[in-house]
């Protein structure tokens, strides 16, 4: 069951990356993002639209639960993701840029949960009917074996909408995808 999981997991979260980095979508930042992007601004202490090492250690220090060697860290981590010209300082192009993929980040591991979610309640549905698929995913929250808003897939939009689900006449397949994607099917080796 192990293996089918994380068969079934591998495909939703590539689907689920995807969902988020449409070239049509228009550019939104949900709260994460949005979050991120405060803090890198609050960290401009001198207001000239940079942020230098200095600058983002003051701010990550701010925290009270992190000792000086993690504040290190974190820095050394963000600059190097973030400072993309390599200058030794974030530019508001590079923070917009950090706080969208802070924010596809966020996104895509909420829909990687609720996708995990939908797995393991259609393996305990099938479990408790005899092999069969529910017609439609709403059954699963029905029956309390997933919670509503894992019936929903967070868009690159930040909207929420219903996975698409198609149960199969083969036993072993079913497909779910986003709303956003063409349809694939997924194979998989049910208990």
């Amino acid at each position: 069951m192990r293996t089918m999981k994380s068969t079934v997991f591998l495909l939703l979260l590539t689907l689920l990356s995807a969902a988020t980095t449409r070239a049509d979508d228009k550019p939104t930042e949900n709260l994460v993002a949005a979050q991120f992007r405060k803090h890198l601004e609050d960290a401009d202490q001198n207001k000239d639209a940079f942020v230098t090492r200095e600058e983002l250690a003051a701010e990550i220090n701010k925290d009270p639960n992190l000792d000086p060697k993690t504040v290190e860290q974190i820095v050394s981590a963000m600059m190097r993701d973030l400072d993309s010209d390599h200058d030794g300082k974030l530019s508001r192009a590079e923070i917009t840029e950090g706080a969208r993929k802070a924010g596809e980040n966020a996104v895509t591991q909420q829909d990687a949960e609720r996708a995990q979610q939908l797995v393991d309640a259609l393996g305990e549905y099938k479990g408790k009917h005899d092999g069969t698929q529910p017609a439609e995913l709403q059954e699963l929250a029905a029956l309390h074996l997933v919670p509503e808003i894992a019936l929903r897939c967070i868009l690159a939009d930040g909207q929420e909408r219903a996975w698409g689900y198609q149960p199969a006449s083969d036993a072993n397949a079913v497909t779910i995808f986003s709303p956003a994607q063409p349809t694939r099917t997924v194979n998989t080796s049910w208990p």
